[in-house]
């Protein structure tokens, strides 16, 4: 049985790692012939943007249990990315987060509002440091 370590790119799972204890960098990633790129975040700090983006209308469609909802999502930044290693292992993370997040395909610029993004860090084909930038003609 393969770990999920052995799937994820090593030098990336570290950037996560490092993401998770409070570091952030931009970061440009490639999943499935799509470039995304903005800031490496923690799984905390990615839940706590999207709680900030839910909050609003969250309160417009369910006045009386908004906040329940909102604590139950929030918890999700308090649990673990993945699982923990055994004394003396690296943890195994799953997702990768990124604050601002764009997307590229191509030449083009996908619509994006820059809004927090997670994906599976196994799905990740390829990264480079830094945030890609198009200039515009």
């Amino acid at each position: 049985m393969h770990s999920q370590l052995e799937n994820n790119d090593i030098l990336l799972s570290a950037l996560v790692g490092m993401a998770e204890s409070g570091a952030s960098m931009g970061v440009t990633l490639y999943v499935n012939g799509v470039v995304i790129t903005g800031e490496l975040i923690s799984q905390k700090r990615y839940v706590e943007e999207i709680v900030s983006d839910f909050r609003g209308p969250m309160e417009d469609a369910f006045k009386e249990h908004s906040s329940s909802i909102l604590e139950s999502i929030s918890r999700v930044g308090d649990m673990p990315n993945g699982s923990r290693g055994e004394e003396g292992e690296a943890s195994e993370y799953e997702f990768v987060h990124l604050s601002g997040a764009q997307y590229f395909s191509g030449n083009n610029g996908l619509p994006s509002n820059g809004k927090p993004w997670r994906g599976k860090l196994a799905a990740i084909d390829g990264f480079m440091l830094g945030r890609m930038s198009v200039s515009q003609n």
